[in-house]
């Protein structure tokens, strides 16, 4: 018996604000699935990640996956240059060639996957051209989000039962100028693991005290402090706002960081349910902006 097609047509802003307004499930029964995203006329990092995943997980699973590209050509021209359709040929139908060698200033980081800890130690210099803007010690915020990366990365292909690793991207726009970095897995998330050394039954609530100074599920004492000191280090940057998207299990935690005055806030609220971990980082405008 022939197996019968899944498709999912994208409206033009599901790739838009936050990154989740895109119907995306994973379900195992739906082995072979079309995503139409022809009328998509704006993508932001965490859509871009969030189905290069869904790509990944089907063709992981031996699933037939094919993703009709937008067409409109400025999106399909993003989306060729942040590399979404690498490794997978014959997936994405209708993306332009770009050049390898091309340069983009708003391309940081292009779509990619994190395996290891040894993927995580080479993205090292990638991650210095984020924060050249945001304040003259480079090398704290870079070493900041070096370790909130790393531990992103370890929860999920050390604790998550994931090869599929850890996703990562990052842009930067104009007007105000900010930039944005985009990390997810389809691990255990962060409730669960939090869960292997702590009693927590609300996921938000698990997240809020994942993000505290010192707090990992791991026990060692050299994690739990990636996130803690991503936002510390923004608050006294030259930036006039940073904020910190984290979901998780049926969670979500919003963490805003001011500059002027200094002020940090924290929300986390009851949200749908997100396999693994998803954050996103978004430092700027720049005070002088």
């Amino acid at each position: 018996m022939a197996t019968e097609l899944v498709s999912r047509k994208l409206r033009q802003w599901d790739g838009t604000e936050d990154g989740w307004r895109a119907d995306l499930p994973l379900r195992a029964e739906e082995t072979a699935v079309e995503i139409d995203a022809s009328a998509v006329r704006f993508a932001v990092p965490t859509f871009l990640l969030r189905l290069r995943a869904f790509v990944d997980w089907h063709l992981e699973h031996g699933h037939s996956v094919v993703v009709r590209s937008p067409t409109n050509p400025a999106v399909a021209n993003y989306m060729a240059r942040m590399r979404i359709s690498k490794g997978v040929p014959g997936v994405f139908k209708g993306l332009p060639v770009v050049s390898e060698s091309s340069e983009s200033s708003d391309v940081l980081i292009p779509v990619c996957q994190l395996h290891n800890a040894d993927d995580v130690e080479a993205l090292g210099e990638k991650l210095i051209p984020l924060f050249i803007d945001f304040g003259s010690d480079v090398a704290v915020f870079t070493d900041a989000m070096h370790m909130a990366i790393s531990e992103l990365c370890g929860n999920a292909v050390e604790h998550g039962v994931n090869p599929l690793g850890c996703y990562l991207a990052a842009q930067r726009y104009q007007g105000p100028r900010k930039t944005v970095l985009a990390l997810g897995d389809l691990g255990i998330g962060i409730p669960g693991h939090m869960r292997e050394r702590f009693d927590f039954d609300v996921d938000h609530v698990a997240l809020r005290e994942a993000i505290k100074e010192g707090v990992s599920g791991t026990g060692e004492a050299h994690r739990g402090n990636g996130f803690y000191w991503v936002m510390k280090e923004a608050r006294a940057a030259l930036i006039r706002r940073a904020t910190l998207d984290l979901r998780s299990g049926r969670g979500r935690l919003l963490q805003v960081a001011k500059a002027q005055p200094s002020r940090l806030t924290t929300r986390s609220t009851v949200a749908p349910y997100k396999i693994g971990t998803w954050a996103t980082f978004e430092l700027g405008p720049l005070t002088s902006v």
